[in-house]
């Protein structure tokens, strides 16, 4: 398997006057997953968690921009939670307010963060 950064972004939409861009994978015609991301530190930490999951078999991609197909067990807030621990672990800040990355209310506090961005999950 093969992973490269690609620097394209898909903007998602204004949510309260901010422009919220969403990063996505996909797999190109030679089956490279492309992590496209905003470039800063916490999202590529962000992206390579996924990255790692895709290894270990917990989500998967068809060619082409798709949507992911989860393992057996595996929920989307799961594979998101570790992501944005990822994230809050380089960066020390996530979109939502938290009390540190062992925070009891994290996945909480990310499911609402979520839905309030029309994330779906």
């Amino acid at each position: 398997m093969k992973f490269a950064f690609s620097k394209s972004k898909t903007t998602q939409k204004k949510v309260s006057r901010e422009l919220i861009e969403e990063t996505t994978f996909s797999r190109n015609d030679q089956g490279v997953y492309l992590i496209s991301n905003s470039g800063n530190l916490g999202n590529m930490a962000h992206e390579v968690t996924h990255a790692g999951q895709i290894l270990s078999k917990k989500v998967s991609l068809e060619l082409g921009p798709t949507i992911p197909t989860y393992g057996p067990g595996v929920r989307l807030m799961d594979l998101e939670e570790k992501a944005y621990k990822a994230t809050y672990a380089v960066d020390e800040t996530v979109g939502f307010k938290v009390e540190g990355i062992h925070d009891p209310q994290f996945i909480i506090k990310l499911s609402a963060y979520l839905n309030s961005n029309g994330k779906r999950h």
